[in-house]
C-alpha cells in the first residue's frame, strides 16, 4: 500500500531552494515505506536538469496566490538584506580607509609624514635617536647593519653538493 502523498508526479509546484523559493515540477514520488518521510524528485523551472533533488514534503508547496505571495516577499526580504550587507561592507571599507594614518586632510601633527603601516618606520626612529645622540646612533646603526648581514648570510646558507668544497686554508694559499 503506498501512502497517500500531497503531491502528484507531473504537478507543478514551489519549492525552497536555500532561503528563496522557487517554480518547480514534480518530476517522481518516493513514498515506499510508511516510517520513511515522503520525498519528491522536482526540476527547477529555467534551471538546468543538474539541479534536479530529491527534497523532503516540507521544502515543497502548493502553488497557489498565498504562496506566490510569500516567494514574492522573501525575494523582496533577501534583496533588502543583500543590500543591507554590501552597505554594511561599504562602510566598514570608508571607516577604515580613514581611520589609520591620522587621515591626509587634518595630519598637522603628524609631522609630513603620511604613514598607512601598521609597524613603525626606522627612519622615524633613527631620526630622534640621531638629533638626541649622534655617536651612539652611529654606533648602533653599524651594529644592526652587521646583524643584518649575518641573518642574510644565513638565511642564504644553502650547501650546492654539485660544487667543490675547499677549506679557508687553501683558499688563501
Amino acid at each position: 500500500m503506498a501512502t497517500k502523498t500531497k503531491f502528484i508526479e507531473g504537478e507543478k509546484v514551489l519549492c525552497f531552494h536555500g532561503p528563496l523559493i522557487y517554480e518547480a515540477k514534480c518530476l517522481k514520488v518516493q513514498s515506499k515505506e510508511k516510517e520513511k518521510p515522503v520525498k519528491y524528485l522536482v526540476h527547477y523551472a529555467g534551471w538546468n536538469k543538474n539541479w534536479d533533488e530529491w527534497v523532503l514534503e516540507s521544502r515543497v508547496l502548493k502553488l497557489n496566490d498565498a504562496n506566490l505571495q510569500r516567494q514574492k516577499d522573501l525575494q523582496d526580504a533577501h534583496a533588502a538584506s543583500l543590500k543591507q550587507k554590501k552597505a554594511a561592507k561599504k562602510f566598514l571599507e570608508k571607516k577604515r580607509e580613514g581611520g589609520s594614518g591620522g587621515g591626509r586632510n587634518g595630519g598637522a601633527g603628524s609631522g609630513g609624514e603620511d604613514s598607512r603601516s601598521s609597524t613603525p618606520s626606522t627612519d622615524g626612529s633613527s631620526k630622534r635617536a640621531s638629533s638626541a645622540a649622534p655617536a651612539d646612533a652611529a654606533q648602533s646603526s653599524d651594529a644592526d647593519n652587521k646583524d643584518d648581514a649575518t641573518e642574510a648570510k644565513k638565511k642564504k646558507l644553502k650547501i650546492d653538493s654539485t660544487v667543490e668544497t675547499v677549506s679557508e686554508a687553501q683558499f688563501l694559499c
